[in-house]
């Protein structure tokens, strides 16, 4: 396997991570009033973020795929003021 196959396989792969992370992801979990699951979410939220990151090494325009596959699942909430 080529150099150049390789790290496009390894940022595919981070893509299909991110992916299956933001599906599985509790958007709501700031609102739990379970102290566990509150967590849980912060945790989960966390490995989302530090996912990519590891695309940014890729390029920007590799993040800003990233970017917008990431706000394609978090839901829009209003604020209090709306």
């Amino acid at each position: 396997m080529s150099k150049m196959s390789k790290i496009a396989s390894e940022c595919e792969y981070l893509f299909v991570q991110l992916e299956k992370q933001c599906m599985e992801h509790d958007w709501y979990y700031q609102y739990s009033d379970d102290g566990r699951s509150w967590r849980w979410g912060k945790q989960h939220e966390s490995k989302i973020l530090d996912t990519i990151n590891s695309i940014q090494k890729y390029g920007e325009n590799h993040l800003d795929e990233a970017m917008k596959l990431y706000k394609s699942y978090k839901p829009v909430i209003p604020s209090p003021e709306s």
